[in-house]
């Protein structure tokens, strides 16, 4: 009976295989396919220790890294903490205050912008590239920017979709601070800070640790944040913009948002990507003296629902400081999402992901992928016939997939901003660029 079980199982994972596979090439609503990803996904779970992994992967071909195989980011690690790495120099007006990682000056690699002293935002130039990062020093207030009230919790992100990266902060007592980006993606200059603004109506009585996001996939950002109130203690805390990508309109403070639940004494600092590469956004927090928590997202993109909170997962290291705040960033430039951290007094720890460091053969980049940036078409030129295409943003949500290729795509339809472009060879070979978006 048990041979006869695991034997329907098979069967259905085959069939489901290529119904997934049929739905892309003939690009089926995304809401669809992902419904096919989902089945695919527990009838693996159901199957492994009955196939093995190779007989797993080779059954998906060119979907294994969809589910995690071939060096997919389930298999991510995480390797122990370097203190201020990339020639990253502690600012002596550093104190406590999160940070945000943007491409702020348009010259496509990562820069930084992190809470100082009294509230003043400290801007450390990427001076290197997107895959030899190096730090510049510090510089206050740049760009007409101006100190918030003793915090300053930084989230970044292109807010009113006019192409530039705007910024927000989180203060003591509350308030949350915006500074619209009147520059352009190149030369950045801020206009002066507006509080609470689009509706926004912080009800902490402490402070806000912002991060942006399109938690419920419809094309907008909004706004998960750590909380923390009198008398309440810390929280996780959801704006949802219920306006537009041009003009965002946020709803009143959701506590506890899709299940996720305070686990920490003091705090809760948010940051959020698609770690496991299923579709939708997880969340991870950094909470009091180091520890890590990780809420897995178990539901959809549309329809988030978090797990239970894994403590300190994937080899992540705690301790390295009283308190710590991350950010999910690719900052080496080499597909996966590290960690970058700051520290009590202003010191950056660099978390590395090693999941591809194992199996670098498997990153073949056999295939030229250009050009970059781009305006609407990329081109793939190379030797191998391409059987999977995925774009991902820089939080590592799929936003577009295709199989089987002809030369080129067009992805006019994607905003601006930075992608990454994989693409899978019939042998199973993996290529991967980061390009731009005009």
């Amino acid at each position: 009976m048990k041979h006869n079980y695991h034997s329907r199982k098979v069967r259905q994972l085959d069939r489901l295989i290529k119904e997934m596979k049929q739905a892309m090439k003939a690009r089926q609503p995304k809401a669809f396919v992902d419904t096919i990803r989902q089945k695919i996904a527990v009838l693996i779970s159901n199957l492994r220790g009955v196939l093995s992994t190779r007989q797993l992967a080779h059954k998906l071909g060119a979907l294994a890294i969809v589910f995690g195989f071939s060096g997919a980011v389930n298999a991510q690690q995480f390797a122990a903490p370097i203190e201020n790495p990339f020639g990253f120099a502690i600012d002596s007006t550093s104190y406590i205050g999160g940070f945000g990682v943007a491409d702020l000056d348009g010259d496509g690699d990562y820069d930084l912008l992190m809470g100082g002293y009294y509230g003043a935002i400290q801007y450390v130039e990427n001076t290197g590239t997107a895959s030899s990062p190096a730090f510049g020093p510090s510089q206050t207030n740049p760009f007409g920017l101006s100190s918030t009230y003793y915090y300053a919790f930084i989230t970044t992100a292109d807010l009113d979709d006019d192409g530039d990266i705007d910024v927000l902060v989180g203060e003591y007592y509350g308030d949350l601070v915006y500074f619209e980006n009147t520059g352009t993606a190149t030369n950045p200059s801020f206009a002066a800070a507006q509080a609470n603004p689009f509706g926004l109506n912080s009800n902490s009585s402490i402070l806000d640790m912002p991060s942006f996001v399109d938690l419920d996939d419809d094309g907008d950002f909004d706004i998960i944040s750590g909380s923390i109130a009198y008398g309440v203690g810390p929280a996780v805390v959801y704006y949802e913009n219920t306006g537009t990508a041009q003009n965002p309109a946020f709803a009143a403070q959701v506590t506890s948002p899709f299940g996720i639940t305070a686990n920490a004494a003091y705090f809760q600092n948010p940051t959020v990507a698609d770690i496991d590469g299923d579709g939708d956004y997880d969340v991870l927090t950094a909470e009091n003296y180091g520890t890590f928590a990780f809420y897995e997202n178990t539901g959809t993109a549309q329809n988030p629902a978090f797990a239970a909170p894994q403590v300190n997962p994937f080899g992540l290291i705690d301790n390295v400081s009283d308190f710590i705040f991350p950010e999910f960033v690719d900052i080496d430039n080499d597909g996966d999402f590290d960690v970058l951290g700051s520290g009590y007094y202003g010191s950056l720890w660099f978390f590395e992901n090693t999941q591809f460091n194992a199996s670098i053969d498997e990153l073949a980049n056999n295939i030229a992928i250009g050009p970059n940036p781009f305006a609407s078409e990329v081109n793939f030129s190379g030797d191998a016939q391409l059987d999977l295409l995925e774009v991902m943003d820089m939080t590592g949500k799929i936003v577009h997939s295709q199989i089987s290729l002809n030369g080129s795509v067009n992805l006019e339809h994607l905003k601006k901003g930075v992608y990454l472009i994989q693409v899978v060879d019939t042998e199973g070979n993996i290529s991967r660029q980061k390009l731009e978006k005009q």
